[in-house]
């Protein structure tokens, strides 16, 4: 007998109750490479607004996609959403802030590439690493000063953060920034310039009108 799989597709349902509630613009977030401690760790994020339509046919968590299956997606998800962008931190900069910092660097490098005001932040898991901690440590402090000052004043630190278990199954920009990361973290692995920073060829930013 054979069982039939469900599997879910992500929506834009939560982002689409956030937006009604106020926010112009709302960030799926989500990250690759943090169970991997060599670096680099990248953050991918993607933008939606109202007119924002459903994602594309067969976004999905990236774990859930095979190699080929991601890399035929890419050419949708570069022109779904306001803008897009991914945000590296190198193994040398998880070496120095830890593995928390360094994704928070990325984060804010990454909001920092969309080049637009954010409202709300979507954020994969239980855990809000993106928001600096109330009483920054040692090393926290340390990875506030070597940001990039463009990072600093266009992270997105004004936008409210939500955390999400399970939001790269569904919501769709959630999704597709994992996507996103996950095909970039693969592109700055091989090419160590591009480890500590924002990518730029694996997945372009700016407005777009879909």
């Amino acid at each position: 007998m054979t069982l039939a799989v469900s599997v879910a597709v992500p929506h834009l349902l939560i982002e689409r109750e956030l937006l009604a509630g106020g926010a112009r613009i709302v960030v799926g977030m989500d990250e690759v490479g943090r169970g991997a401690l060599a670096g680099p760790v990248s953050v991918g994020v993607v933008a939606v607004d109202a007119q924002t339509p459903e994602g594309p046919r067969g976004v999905a968590d990236s774990k859930l996609l095979t190699p080929a299956a991601r890399t035929a997606l890419l050419p949708a998800l570069a022109t779904w959403g306001v803008a897009r962008a991914v945000g590296h931190a190198s193994a040398a900069e998880i070496d120095r802030f830890g593995i928390i910092g360094a994704l928070r660097l990325a984060g804010r490098r990454a909001l920092a590439g969309l080049a637009i005001p954010v409202d709300v932040v979507l954020l994969d898991g239980k855990h809000d690493w993106l928001t600096p901690p109330a009483q920054a440590g040692f090393f926290d402090a340390d990875a506030d000063a070597d940001a990039d000052a463009d990072a600093d004043r266009a992270a997105g630190f004004g936008a409210v953060v939500h955390t999400r278990v399970k939001a790269d199954l569904t919501c769709a920009s959630v999704a597709a920034a994992r996507s996103a990361s996950a095909s970039a973290s693969a592109s700055a692995s091989k090419n160590p310039a591009c480890a500590g920073g924002v990518s730029q060829s694996c997945c372009s930013t700016g407005s777009t009108t879909g």
